[in-house]
């Protein structure tokens, strides 16, 4: 079962499929940050690597007692612009899974685990 505001916090993102673990943690501490919805749109920001930008996006319901959150992301991986949409979903209350889809095709997938900010 999810609901929105299970998704809203501070998400440590420990798997990204397209780079290397090391190259994950090499100049933020990674995460993805989800606020509560304001004005119908949830936003937020991302770091990880030498990536970083914002997201926007909206939470749907796809079952009964699930919802994923459907968002679009822009900012900088490496000094270009990269933008792109994604999905992510959780498996359980601490572990939420995804995928980015960058403009132009390259699919990537990211695992987060909560972090303690994000459960209060």
């Amino acid at each position: 079962m999810s609901k929105p505001r299970q998704f809203v916090g501070t998400w440590e993102v420990v798997e990204l499929s397209d780079i290397s673990e090391k190259r994950l943690r090499e100049t933020h501490r990674p995460h993805l940050t989800i606020r509560p919805p304001e004005s119908g749109a949830a936003v937020g920001e991302y770091a990880f690597g030498r990536r970083s930008g914002t997201v926007s996006g909206r939470f749907e319901r796809v079952s009964e007692n699930r919802h994923v959150f459907i968002f679009s992301f822009e900012g900088l991986g490496d000094g270009d612009e990269e933008h792109g949409a994604g999905v992510a979903w959780l498996e359980d209350e601490h572990r939420m899974v995804g995928r980015l889809i960058y403009h132009l095709g390259r699919i990537a997938q990211f695992v987060c685990r909560r972090t303690p900010e994000a459960a209060e």
